[in-house]
């Protein structure tokens, strides 16, 4: 039985190179998670107890999946009351009464960190009227927005089955079901979609974006702006707008005309 697992990654390793080690054994749905306060780095996997490698043995920890999310999400979630959040869009400077509400779930995301609040800002003036691939979906917090800001459609794609699942719940409660689709892979998109992709670079690199026109990314560190606009060109894209919060970047990328 395969369960999920938390791995503290050992202080002198870099994330990125303990990622790839733990991809090399039998563990799905591999999700780093960077620290950037000082606490340790995190990597969450499923795997059975007997296939965790013996050098990782004492890093890793199972996570119950009778999680009290409610706990989890009033801890980070300034938007949590009474067992939900619920986020008015206006409060980020968009013209706007609608607002989200949310179940506390495993996948996490309200609005509240600086990556999110970026991707938000910077797809507003473009979501209306189009359809959307919201990459690493999580809560569903970014393709629900641009729902709300009268996208046509929405797909989340995310590779945790539970946080998808957590993602098509908020959907149904947001009475946007009919404009949502949940997938774990990438098989059949629109070419004329926009990219929403919240995560970080070495994520973005891994996940092998699709060829889409107009790409509204966060999750890059400031610190790594030159190397990420030299992948992006490599991608065949430009940057057409790069805003900055606190340490973070978000950009909106173009593909190059041929």
């Amino acid at each position: 039985m395969k369960l999920l697992f938390e791995f503290t990654v050992p202080g002198k390793k870099d994330p990125n190179i303990a990622m790839d080690e733990l991809a090399t054994y039998d563990i799905e749905d591999l999700l780093l998670v960077e620290s950037f306060d000082g606490s340790p780095h995190l990597i969450y996997g499923r795997t059975s107890q007997s296939k965790i490698p013996v050098p990782w043995l004492s890093y890793a920890q199972p996570i119950s999946q009778k999680t009290n999310w409610d706990s989890q999400w009033a801890d980070f979630s300034p938007f949590y009351s009474e067992g939900i959040c619920k986020v008015p869009l206006s409060i980020f400077g968009i013209d706007t009464q609608e607002h989200l509400v949310l179940d506390p779930g495993p996948g996490f995301g309200d609005l509240s960190h600086p990556t999110t609040r970026l991707v938000l800002q910077m797809m507003a003036p473009h979501v209306q009227g189009k359809h959307i691939i919201d990459l690493g979906c999580g809560s569903g917090i970014l393709g629900l927005a641009a729902l709300k800001m009268g996208a046509l459609s929405v797909v989340g794609v995310e590779i945790d089955s539970y946080a998808l699942e957590h993602a098509t719940h908020n959907a149904k409660i947001n009475q946007c079901e009919d404009r949502w689709r949940s997938a774990e892979t990438l098989l059949e998109i629109r070419e004329d979609a926009i990219l929403l992709m919240n995560m970080t670079f070495y994520e973005q690199k891994d996940a092998l974006p699709p060829s889409l026109p107009v790409w509204i990314t966060s999750g890059i560190l400031e610190e790594q702006k030159d190397a990420y606009l030299t992948w992006v060109r490599a991608q065949g894209l430009s940057c057409i707008q790069h805003q900055q919060e606190d340490i973070w970047g978000g950009y909106l990328l173009q593909r190059s005309q041929p």
